[in-house]
């Protein structure tokens, strides 16, 4: 039986009813096959659409405003210089420690005051930069004295005094005038350079030494048949003979002459 007798076979309500679920079942085929991934595809397009149109104007918004960071960015590296220039010298903390104390002698000579003893204190990191402190003991008068605390604070060197302690211990009179005062003062600043020095130098990674195998010993060589025939013999002839025998001598006779 093929399919046409089979169909002749349903009635005509049964037939409507087979054409009705095939009619709704190809459209819902048609739906999930073509028109929902259709509709899904337009709606990421026009999403799409929207950020690439919202990318463009913020591009051009940038564009426009690009001669304005130009400027902002060359008054920021212009301030970067200016700032580096005014720190100190010194690609090293100690270059930089002899160059703070050189410049603290100047100001003290120009103020008319005298350093009685300098000392480096220890370096230390913040952030990208290192913090350079020399601590020194002047003497001077009063106004020696602020002349020369106001030649550090305005100096062309960004300068800090993170420590001062004033007393008139160890000063000496000074034509017999008024008494000078001691001073005991700690200046710092940071160190200056072409590149920025590092808290410590990262060290070059070394090669691991390569563990050493001891050498395997030499295996003895195997006896051949002609040495173990040679060992079965014994020594040849007009070999030495064995030196446990001790060297042949005189017999008794020839020792002690002709018997009696």
């Amino acid at each position: 039986m093929n399919w046409r007798e089979r169909w002749e076979r349903f009635g005509v309500r049964e037939k409507r009813l087979i054409i009705v679920a095939g009619v709704v079942l190809g459209l819902l085929v048609v739906r999930v096959v073509i028109v929902s991934p259709f509709l899904t595809y337009r709606s990421n397009l026009r999403d799409r659409i929207a950020e690439q149109r919202e990318w463009l104007d913020n591009a051009h918004a940038y564009m426009a405003r690009s001669g304005e960071v130009e400027r902002n960015s060359n008054k920021l590296r212009d301030q970067v210089r200016q700032i580096r220039g005014q720190l100190i010298p010194g690609k090293t903390p100690d270059l930089a420690a002899a160059n703070l104390q050189d410049t603290l002698h100047g100001l003290a000579a120009t103020a008319g005051v005298e350093i009685r003893s300098t000392q480096k204190m220890r370096d230390e990191p913040i952030d990208d930069f290192r913090k350079i402190a020399v601590r020194i003991t002047i003497t001077g008068e009063v106004r020696a004295l602020a002349e020369f605390l106001a030649g550090i604070e305005y100096d062309s060197q960004r300068l800090l005094i993170s420590f001062f302690e004033i007393s008139r211990r160890g000063a000496v009179l000074r034509n017999k005038g008024a008494r000078a005062l001691s001073a005991t003062i700690e200046v710092s600043g940071f160190i200056q350079g072409e590149h920025v020095v590092q808290a410590a130098a990262p060290k070059k990674p070394t090669k691991p030494k390569k563990p050493i195998i001891p050498k395997r010993p030499k295996r003895p060589k195997r006896p051949t048949k002609d040495t173990a025939k040679d060992a079965a013999k014994g020594p040849a002839k007009g070999s030495k003979k064995d030196p446990a025998k001790g060297p042949k001598g005189p017999g008794p006779r020839a020792a002690g002459g002709k018997a009696a």
